[in-house]
């Protein structure tokens, strides 16, 4: 579980607005205090495509900072609120159809969190809209988007700590929102 608990450049529970922020959502059990981080994600820092605007954080305290993200820079912020907190959250991925991509696909990331007495659960803190509506409410799973096989998509094996190289190389490449969407990573 330790990994699932660390700080990284991108995940950086390190950060004091990070840190702050964390503390302010702390409840009495860890159950109120996930879901306190997830409906603030969530409903607090909304996701970019549903607002106008040309930010593209990734580290969880850009995304604090910022107060938008796709849904990789809010699921590394809510990974790092709970973390601060001391409950272990990891990343998931699915691989969607994306017409807007070059590719054809690009992954959508969620979160996965350790909570007793449930083990990991999947959660996607993405944002809600008049197309999706999540909640967090183990052990219910509840996701903005469920893969089709028939159309290609998928999830992807595995519960990683930290984000994946690809996400992160497409937004070191990315020279603005525009460009990023359209280079999306659609695989590992």
């Amino acid at each position: 579980m330790t990994e699932f608990l660390a700080s990284c450049e991108i995940i950086d529970t390190e950060h004091p607005y990070v840190i702050r922020r964390g503390q302010e959502l702390r409840a009495k059990n860890a159950m109120l205090t996930a879901i306190n981080c997830f409906d603030f994600v969530r409903d607090r820092i909304p996701h970019c495509r549903d607002i106008a605007t040309s930010l593209t954080p990734l580290c969880a305290s850009e995304t604090l900072r910022d107060r938008t993200g796709f849904c990789y820079a809010k699921s590394h912020l809510l990974a790092a609120l709970l973390r601060v907190n001391r409950i272990p959250s990891g990343l998931g991925y699915m691989r969607l159809t994306d017409p807007k991509n070059e590719s054809g696909y690009s992954l959508h990331c969620f979160n996965t969190i350790y909570l007793e007495p449930f083990g990991w659960v999947k959660a996607d803190c993405r944002g809600n809209n008049d197309q999706v509506k999540t909640q967090f409410d183990p052990p219910g799973e509840s996701l903005a988007h469920y893969p089709d096989l028939y159309r290609g998509e998928y999830f992807l094996p595995g519960n990683y700590a930290t984000a994946l190289p690809s996400v992160v190389g497409a937004y070191r490449k990315s020279r603005d929102l525009d460009y990023l969407r359209r280079h999306l990573p659609d695989d590992l």
